[in-house]
């Protein structure tokens, strides 16, 4: 058989004993795909030179995710006038903060559904288990007026990838809190704001030239005034440079 370690993220300061632990686990493996550069820095970190060379051979490409999704590319401009959302709760996250999370993104539907007359909102809970993203999307629903609610599709991830990426590929922008929700739109060209809760996120950001704002899971404040921009612009069909990510397949070629 083939042991393959496909897709992941190293960003923690890692322990001694962990990096004891990584180091059998790569040695282990047959294929080692990692998402981003920052990962392959930490390997280098972690073993000597001589058996990182070794290490490197098995090392396919960064990026693994985005090859995968890149073949749904669409068009930037929509005219389906839907605004999606990805939620999630980190491991961190104190009631007080969910709150606040919650609270700030009830408050972004309502502004976006009273200025789009014809506007819908799609939540998307895109893990479940331990995660649980639907109680977040549900605790946001749960506090929005009726007439707010009937606006809301409820997009529940249940294994089916395909239908997945059709309801991504119809909203206009994507508010991104979950990694994955912001990899697929990168790699489908969906316009997106990414909500940052952990600092993986920030690497692949850096991985593919994004220059636009970026929001922490901490502090939204001036989302909602990047939101209007950025829909103007979609709707102008403007969407170009920093605002968007329009990814280069050959860049998974280069290393």
């Amino acid at each position: 058989g083939i042991v393959a370690f496909l897709g992941f993220s190293l960003f923690h300061k890692y322990s001694d004993s962990t990096k004891q632990d990584l180091k059998a686990l790569m040695c282990e493996a047959d294929i080692i795909a990692p998402r981003d550069t920052k990962s392959i820095e930490i390997l280098r970190d972690i073993f000597s030179e001589k058996k990182f060379s070794e290490i490197l051979k098995r090392i396919l490409f960064e990026g693994t995710d985005l090859a995968f999704w890149a073949k749904w590319k669409k068009k930037v401009s929509s005219n389906s006038n839907i605004l999606g959302i990805s939620v999630r709760k980190p491991e961190y996250a104190t009631s007080e903060m969910l709150e606040k999370y919650v609270n700030y993104l009830r408050g972004v539907i309502q502004e976006y559904l009273e200025k789009n007359a014809e506007g819908k909102v799609r939540l998307f809970s895109l893990s479940e288990g331990v995660k649980a993203d639907h109680r977040v999307s549900k605790k946001i629903i749960e506090g929005l007026p009726s007439a707010t609610r009937e606006k809301i599709e409820h997009v529940i991830y249940d294994g089916n990838t395909a239908d997945i990426k059709q309801a991504l590929r119809q909203c206009n922008l994507v508010i991104c809190t979950r990694l994955h929700a912001m990899i697929s739109c990168i790699a489908m060209q969906i316009p997106f704001v990414p909500i940052i809760y952990e600092v993986k996120m920030d690497h692949i950001l850096d991985e593919v030239g994004y220059t636009s704002k970026k929001f922490s899971f901490n502090n939204l404040t001036g989302l909602k005034e990047h939101l209007d921009k950025l829909l103007k612009a979609v709707e102008l069909g403007s969407m170009q440079g920093k605002n968007v990510i329009l990814w280069d397949m050959a860049k998974l070629q280069n290393y």
